[in-house]
């Protein structure tokens, strides 16, 4: 009986100093190492790590504005020549839109639309997408359409350039599948520093 007392009691002891080492304290992290700056004085801190990219894989950076402008010259053998230029100034990486509609009382109504997004590329140059949207009536309302009349013109386009700031570049020319009338399209996009 005695053998098994003393069986148990050393068998108590190990078990208790095992379970003292399980409930000891972590030990404390090791300290952070000194600053380069600070640790050698003659020397620079070296740069900080890279900006994450975004989602898209573009490193973050400051925005900036870009002004965009689109002009549209109208040229048709039966009158002048008409050029009309839209103009938007939007975020870099952001869609800018311009809507802009003529209703008339005899003609009905006329569309010229811009959409623009501009991408400013590392090397400076503007990735830009561009949808435009440009048409009007020919005929009256209310006046019989004669055959072969043409009653409508519309042009209906999305491009995506890469340019150059501040440089202009023609976009698109497009023919009237009806008549001689062309309409040219130039763009322009414009970094702005502020």
């Amino acid at each position: 009986m005695r053998n098994v007392w003393l069986t148990l009691g050393l068998v108590t002891m190990v078990l208790s100093s095992d379970a003292g080492a399980a409930q000891k304290p972590p030990a404390p992290p090791p300290a952070p190492p000194e600053d380069a700056a600070s640790a050698n004085p003659g020397r620079k801190a070296p740069p900080p790590p890279p900006a994450a990219p975004t989602p898209d894989g573009r490193a973050r950076r400051p925005t900036v504005n870009v002004r965009v402008d689109v002009t549209f010259t109208d040229q048709r053998t039966d009158g002048p020549s008409m050029s009309k230029t839209v103009t938007l100034t939007t975020a870099d990486g952001n869609w800018g839109r311009v809507r802009s509609t003529v209703n008339t009382m005899g003609y009905g109504s006329s569309p010229l639309n811009v959409d623009a997004k501009p991408d400013v590329q590392p090397d400076g140059r503007v990735l830009l997408a561009v949808n435009i949207e440009y048409g009007e009536k020919r005929v009256p309302e209310g006046k019989p359409i004669q055959p072969g009349q043409v009653i409508e013109v519309s042009l209906n386009e999305s491009v995506t350039l890469l340019l150059n700031s501040g440089k202009a570049l023609p976009m698109t020319q497009s023919a009237d599948p009806m008549s001689d009338r062309k309409v040219s399209v130039e763009v322009k996009a414009t970094i702005l520093k502020e």
